[in-house]
C-alpha cells in the first residue's frame, strides 16, 4: 500500500496501518469525549482512537496494557507499570476478587483493565482516570485533606505526581517509536528497524522526550480549536 505525502508516493509499512495514529482524523472539542474538551489533559492524548459508545463510554486503545514489561523498549509496558504505581501510592483499591489487578488477573488478553478491573478502581472507563478533573487528581485531593496536608501526605503525592510524568515519558516513547520515520531498506526487517528505532530513542534524555510530548500537545491543541 502506497500514500501521497505531498511530493511522491511513499509505501505505508503493514503494522504502521494497525497503529491507531495511522490517519487519525481531529474531532472538534464539542465532538470529542461528549464535549469534554476543556477538562482533558494532554494526558488523554494517548487514548486515541478511542471511539464514543453509548454516548459515553470509550474503548481503550493498544497504548493502555499493565503487563509486566520483559525488555527496556516495552514502553506501552513499562507506561503500564508507572500508572499503577501512581494508583497504589495514592490508596487506589486495586484489589479483584481478594486478589491485586496484575499480571492476568483483571486484564484481559491484551492486557487492559477488565470492567469489573474499572469499577474496583472506581472509574467506568480508562479515560476517566488522569484528566483534570479525574478520579487520580480527586483522591490525591482526599489524600491532602485527610492528612491535613502533612509533610508525609505531600511527599506522597509528588512521588504519585513523578509516577504519572514517567508514565507520560513512556506513553511518548511508544508514540514517538510508531510516528517518527524510520530509513527505508531492504537489509533489515521492519521489526530490527523498530528495535533500533527503540533503543535510539532511549538515549534521549528524559527532558528531551518530555519536552517532545509538550509540543505534541500543543499542536494538537491548535488542530482541535482549529
Amino acid at each position: 500500500m502506497k500514500m501521497w505525502n505531498g511530493k511522491e508516493a511513499v509505501a505505508i509499512a503493514k503494522k504502521l496501518l494497525h497503529s491507531p495514529h495511522f490517519l487519525q482524523p481531529v474531532m472538534p472539542p464539542v465532538e470529542q469525549h461528549g464535549g469534554a474538551g476543556r477538562d482533558s489533559t494532554p494526558f488523554e492524548s494517548y487514548a486515541v482512537g478511542q471511539m464514543a459508545e453509548d454516548g459515553d463510554d470509550d474503548e481503550e486503545d493498544v497504548y493502555k496494557n499493565w503487563r509486566p514489561p520483559k525488555q527496556n523498549t516495552d514502553f506501552a509496558l513499562h507506561a503500564g507499570q508507572s500508572e499503577k504505581a501512581v494508583l497504589l501510592k495514592l490508596g487506589f483499591n486495586l484489589m479483584l476478587n481478594s486478589k491485586e489487578i496484575g499480571g492476568s488477573h483483571g486484564l484481559d488478553a491484551k492486557g487492559f483493565l477488565t470492567p469489573d478491573a474499572l469499577r474496583a478502581i472506581g472509574i467506568g472507563n480508562y479515560t476517566r482516570l488522569c484528566r483534570r478533573s479525574g478520579k487520580v487528581v480527586e483522591e490525591s485531593r482526599k489524600m491532602l485533606r485527610r492528612e491535613k496536608c502533612s509533610a508525609a501526605a505531600r511527599k506522597q503525592v509528588r512521588l504519585a505526581r513523578d509516577d504519572l510524568e514517567l508514565s507520560i515519558f513512556y506513553r511518548q516513547l511508544d508514540d514517538m517509536a510508531f510516528c517518527v520515520p524510520r530509513q527505508h531498506t531492504h537489509t533489515i526487517s521492519y521489526q530490527d528497524g523498530m528495535s533500533i528505532k527503540q533503543e535510539t530513542l532511549l538515549k534521549k534524555s528524559k527532558k528531551a522526550i518530555l519536552d517532545e510530548y509538550r509540543r505534541d500537545c500543543e499542536d494538537r491543541e491548535r488542530m482541535r480549536s482549529g
